[in-house]
């Protein structure tokens, strides 16, 4: 399934959609992280990193 296109960019929806949602959703924040990382594959550790860096800078 990684390899499909469709199911990817499914992925990244279902996770854009759950962060979305902010604090207090019924979802739990993490899986906007899972369902990202699955869109991501490979990609994702690295953005993950730089996306906790931005998050950690403007929370300064």
């Amino acid at each position: 399934m990684e390899e499909n296109c469709a199911w990817l960019k499914m992925q990244a929806g279902i996770g854009l959609d759950i962060a979305a949602r902010g604090p207090g959703s019924r979802l739990m924040g993490f899986d906007a992280y899972h369902h990202v990382g699955l869109a991501f594959g490979n990609d994702w550790p690295p953005l993950r990193e730089a996306t906790r860096e931005m998050l950690r800078l403007a929370s300064d």
